[in-house]
């Protein structure tokens, strides 16, 4: 297991700034170098010397591969090595904001502002096929946009549990790596020589389907992962995104499904397919849905509409206005309190009405308080407050 990294220890040559997620592989810090230089400095969780992890230590030593090597669209890697026994990946410092907080603090976004983002995706999923390398792990996360002028730029952050391809396989003893609600069948299913280019572009679809609805394709699995998950990602029939949001043109939704098929074989073969098809897809619609209301600057911090607010009043976020639409908005802990773990990733459904906000629990652990009694549902008249996780957020006109 890792350990946690405080502000102003040291680690090798770096000087920790802050701590910035916890994923299942490990932690990231925001770290600085000796010569001035911010990086991202990823800690895996697993001991370095211990027989039994051999295989994930040889998996992160091939990192070292891509020192040196760079692409506009992928984060670059600085360095691996090992103190204290534990394992460090030194990466660029990515800014802007990842696509699960900008889902996070916007609600579903727009396909216009969606597809540039994509098109960097894709070449960089593209770069890195090139040298036969897999990312197995492309999520809204892991995909930090910014904005340059009026251009939505995007890149793939996290390599930690890339493939190569061009070395012997190592594998995975007593799982798999990735996210699973964003990973492809054979990733699960741990089917021998199915891993490659294509299955990128399953996560690539996943993450579509979440950033245009609002909701994941398919349930969270749980821990372990539950039997109905695997039947579910594994039958013919996939999801549909105009179940969600209609007004999504029908040709994106089988570009989308085209991405998520269970078979390999029914995907783009190449990234650069993947670009082409989306495309096209876009072109068959006859345009793109309305253009999102502004670019991507950060959470949200006062409300220029008439619509509801839910007030953040406790926590980093103190004061922060989220703006409820009228459809309703998916809230967690990116844009509640990150620093709150009792919050979960999607914990609260937050939907305006006559009577109030209708506030629904999204089968998190915690659920929600109100009036000192745990609920799954309340109707939240104006004024009042709720605790979600130990935060505090009150309902304002």
């Amino acid at each position: 297991m890792g350990i946690r990294l405080v502000p102003r220890s040291t680690i090798g040559s770096f000087t920790i700034l802050e701590h910035v997620s916890k994923g299942g592989e490990g932690d990231v810090y925001k770290a600085v170098s000796i010569s001035g230089e911010t990086v991202a400095l990823k800690q895996l969780n697993f001991s370095a010397s211990e027989p039994r992890n051999k295989e994930s230590l040889e998996r992160a030593l091939r990192l070292k591969r891509l020192i040196g090597m760079r692409s506009p669209c992928v984060c670059e890697v600085y360095d691996v090595f090992i103190h204290d026994d534990l394992v460090y990946i030194v990466m660029e410092w990515v800014t802007g904001q990842s696509l699960e907080k900008t889902l996070a603090t916007r609600g579903p976004l727009t396909l216009d502002w969606l597809v540039p983002a994509m098109r960097d995706v894709l070449a960089g999923l593209g770069w890195l096929h090139e040298l036969d390398i897999v990312h197995r792990d492309v999520k809204p996360g892991n995909v930090i946009v910014s904005e340059a002028k009026t251009a939505i730029r995007a890149i793939l952050v996290d390599l930690g549990v890339l493939l190569d391809r061009g070395l012997p396989r190592v594998t995975c003893k007593g799982g798999f790596v990735g996210t699973p609600v964003y990973v492809a069948p054979e990733m699960i299913l741990g089917v021998e020589g199915e891993v490659d280019a294509r299955t990128d572009l399953y996560c690539v679809g996943a993450t579509l389907f979440e950033l245009l609805t609002g909701y994941l394709p398919f349930p969270e699995p749980g821990h372990p992962i539950r039997r109905t998950f695997v039947e579910h990602l594994i039958a013919p029939k996939r999801p549909s995104v105009r179940d969600y949001v209609e007004a999504i043109p029908e040709s994106v939704d089988r570009y989308i499904q085209r991405l998520m098929s269970v078979s390999p074989d029914d995907r783009p073969s190449t990234a650069a397919a993947a670009w082409e098809e989306l495309q096209v897809a876009v072109e068959e619609s006859g345009g793109v849905m309305p253009p999102a209301d502004s670019p991507v600057r950060g959470p949200i911090t006062k409300s220029h509409t008439a619509l509801p607010n839910l007030i953040i009043q406790s926590g980093p976020l103190t004061g922060t206005a989220i703006s409820i639409p009228k459809n309703g908005l998916t809230l967690g802990r990116a844009a509640l309190n990150p620093e709150d773990s009792r919050i979960s990733r999607f914990h609260i459904r937050v939907r305006p009405t006559k009577r109030g906000l209708v506030v629904r629990d999204q089968r998190s652990l915690n659920g929600l308080i109100h009036r000192g009694r745990r609920l799954r549902r309340v109707v939240l008249p104006p004024g009042e407050s709720l605790l979600v996780g130990e935060t505090r957020v009150r309902f304002s006109e």
